[in-house]
């Protein structure tokens, strides 16, 4: 006897008995949320492709002939991701993002502390 596998029916703990599992609506929703990452990926990708053949350019100017060595092509990729205008660009929306979340949380916890704090003064009263 071998353990089921996801596509066999029965074997999903949230549906019911006998029916088989969708992986299509959590693969859909998966790709939804990783379009923008794909895309942001391939953004960079392209920024650093221009950078190495500009080096190659540069190399080809002044009659060296050799292929770029994957150290030195790494340390572009890295030097090309961590520096100017969309390194910034990431780091302002990362902020932004950390002072929202905090706001939102301390703004629950807020509304939480208060409600507490009214239903005790309307206890000790009655």
């Amino acid at each position: 006897m071998t353990a089921p596998t996801i596509t066999e029916p029965g074997t999903d703990n949230n549906s019911a008995p006998g029916s088989t599992p969708n992986p299509a609506l959590a693969t859909s929703l998966r790709s939804r949320f990783a379009r923008p990452w794909r895309w942001w990926r391939r953004r960079l990708q392209v920024s650093d492709d221009k950078v190495i053949a500009e080096l190659r350019s540069a190399l080809e100017d002044l009659g060296i002939d050799r292929p770029i060595s994957a150290g030195v092509e790494s340390a572009l990729r890295h030097y090309n991701r961590h520096t100017g205008f969309w390194f910034t660009v990431r780091g302002f929306v990362a902020i932004v993002w950390v002072w929202f979340w905090a706001s939102w949380i301390l703004g629950m916890a807020t509304v939480a502390i208060q409600g507490m704090i009214t239903k005790g003064r309307t206890r000790q009263t009655s």
